[in-house]
């Protein structure tokens, strides 16, 4: 078996896979990948504070890209920001969506509601994706108001994004 100069190992065209029936070259060099940390992308913004009264989601300003290097790899997704409404018996949900917040919703992740009176809370959420390309992929945080009340992203913190490609 051959040797990158990064001291990976990868099978040959010489080597012998009859051990391995149906097992292709490709699969044999992406065999030890499986499962492995590809890649990590971070995002950490400046001080956000975005309000919006929408009963549609509008984006936080937290964006990030990872272009995978497998079609079948997973993403693994995790953000951290600090959320409020400023109204009781009003609610402000958080989702996260590939593209932009007209795009592909992956799930409403997380959510604040008062019955008195205004809350404010970090918010902090992992999850995964699999976006089955090898293309470029965005991700984007966004908030809805749910009633009308003022829903507040940010607050004058620092927002962040962890992407990380995980083999399959």
């Amino acid at each position: 078996m051959a040797v990158t100069a990064g001291g990976t190992p990868y099978v040959e065209s010489s080597d012998l896979v009859a051990n391995y029936p149906g097992v292709s070259l490709a699969l044999a060099n992406h065999i030890d990948t499986i499962g492995k940390v590809l890649q990590v992308v971070t995002f950490k913004s400046g001080a956000i504070n975005v309000t919006t009264t929408s009963s549609s989601f509008v984006t936080t300003g937290v964006t990030i890209s990872i272009t995978p290097q497998f079609s079948d790899s997973k993403i693994l997704l995790a953000f951290t920001g600090h959320f409020g409404q400023d109204t009781g018996n009003q609610a402000v949900s958080v989702a996260l969506f590939r593209g932009t917040v007209a795009g592909t919703n992956l799930g409403v992740i997380g959510g604040l509601q008062s019955s008195a009176g205004s809350v404010r809370s970090m918010l902090t959420q992992v999850m995964f994706d699999e976006p089955a390309t090898t293309a470029a992929v965005t991700y984007t945080l966004g908030f809805v108001s749910e009633g009308g009340a003022t829903a507040r992203a940010g607050i004058g913190t620092i927002m962040a994004m962890l992407a990380i490609e995980v083999a399959a």
